[in-house]
């Protein structure tokens, strides 16, 4: 059962992030990520958590996986020190978000 704090992306915005990540277009890959999360207020890991295609079940790592790439995938989890800041960041402004809404 899915989380109601899940991003629940377009199934284009799923495409998207899961076909960069599988053709390991890395600055196509982070620049949707990036443009994702800002549009959704939320941190660039919550992005590529919710990117699972919803017939198989796969998500990014398993595209990495099972195509090799490695790199795309340590690349992603090396920026995770350096998100951790701005994943805080965008937590802060999704709070807001919530708490000037309510």
């Amino acid at each position: 059962m899915a989380s109601s704090n899940t991003v629940a992306l377009t199934a284009d915005e799923i495409d998207d992030v899961l076909y960069f990540t599988r053709v390991n277009e890395a600055s196509d890959l982070q620049a949707t990520i990036t443009e994702l999360a800002q549009k959704y207020n939320r941190a660039p890991r919550e992005i590529v958590e919710a990117a699972v295609d919803a017939e198989s079940g796969n998500g990014a790592l398993h595209y990495c996986a099972a195509n090799g790439l490695a790199g795309t995938w340590t690349g992603m989890a090396r920026g995770r020190e350096r998100r951790t800041q701005e994943d805080d960041h965008w937590r802060r402004q999704a709070n807001k978000s919530r708490t000037i809404a309510d």
